[in-house]
């Protein structure tokens, strides 16, 4: 699987570099690269260093190096800020290498990108390869048995850390969102149902009041079309609501005409509610610009309703004397 991969990454880097001028000038940029040793064991950890020293107009150096380099992992990397003296500029980039592969080896030439200033062609520097001998850990036959040292793992990189702090964030999520949907339906389970709280004065009585009040104020003759439409249907909403237990107030103008379906009382006047809640809507919604016959013919289709449906004066009587009573 690593030597796949060691392919695709040796492929993707010589695309790279086939794309860039081959006609850098080493004049330009100067790279040395060097380790602290030519001689290491495997496994272990091997620091290659690159000092860079280029003119002080250039922008920036780039190492294309991705996570191998030649049979070397790439396990980290690190760049120094750039220094400047006068028309020089120095920088110090390093990379941890690891191998697992004894022998000879040698660190292949690590390639830099950069454009000179003013130019959109990008130039292509390298460091010299290095030598280095990887050797096994020598086993004394002769000695005592040992336990064997563990690995040294590799840092920990934000990248390593990051899934685990999203699955821990999103698990706090979801057990708040859960404790606070338990929370609330068993709250509003616990609570009592508010009994229906009477009028002061009878339902059908209490609109006729709002109507005529609502006619008396001209609404529509001053041009305010749409807040005498929105008027008369609240007006209207509300008293179902206290007459019939309608929750019409809450529901659009479907719901309220199917609700009324089933209640006989209002089967009279299915015609005039459906009319004046319909026109209402193409005057608040659609902006329906409604004729003055249709604006007198909302609060006539209004007191229709309050008037045909309301209790019969027996029955009036009846519940008013239940309610001296209690």
């Amino acid at each position: 699987m690593n030597a796949k991969r060691h392919i695709v990454r040796t492929l993707t880097v010589i695309a790279f570099l086939g794309a860039v001028s081959a006609t850098a000038h080493s004049q330009e940029v100067s790279l040395r690269a060097w380790t602290d040793s030519t001689e290491y064991q495997i496994g272990r950890w091997i620091t290659l260093q690159v000092d860079g020293q280029m003119p002080a107009a250039i922008d920036s150096l780039v190492p294309v190096v991705f996570d191998t380099l030649g049979p070397f992992e790439v396990l980290a990397r690190a760049v120094t800020e750039p220094e400047i003296e006068g028309s020089t500029k120095t920088q110090t980039w390093r990379f941890r290498l690891i191998t697992f592969e004894p022998g000879k080896a040698v660190v292949p030439s690590v390639p830099f990108a950069y454009r000179m200033p003013g130019d959109t062609l990008w130039r292509i520097a390298r460091s010299q390869p290095l030598p280095l001998t990887l050797t096994t850990v020598q086993v004394d036959t002769a000695g005592d048995i040992k336990d064997i040292k563990p690995p040294v793992d590799a840092p920990w990189t934000w990248e390593d850390v990051l899934p685990y702090v999203v699955f821990v964030w999103l698990a706090c999520v979801v057990a708040a969102l859960a404790f606070l949907y338990v929370h609330y339906k068993n709250k509003k389970a616990e609570q009592p149902v508010a009994a229906p709280i009477r009028p002061a004065i009878p339902a059908h009585e209490a609109a006729i009041n709002a109507l005529r009040q609502l006619e008396d104020r001209h609404l529509w003759q001053k041009g305010k079309v749409k807040q005498y439409y929105s008027e008369a249907t609240e007006i209207i909403r509300i008293y179902l609501e206290q007459r019939f237990g309608v929750r019409a107030l809450e529901m659009t103008t479907d719901e309220v005409l199917q609700a009324m379906k089933r209640i006989r009382a209002a089967d009279a006047v299915m015609s005039d509610t459906s009319k004046l809640l319909i026109t209402a809507d193409l005057v608040k919604f659609a902006k329906y610009a409604p004729t003055p016959d249709e604006n007198a013919e909302e609060l006539t289709h209004a007191y229709t309703i309050v008037r045909a449906t309301a209790p019969k004066p027996a029955v009036v009587q009846a519940q008013k004397e239940t309610s001296d009573v209690r």
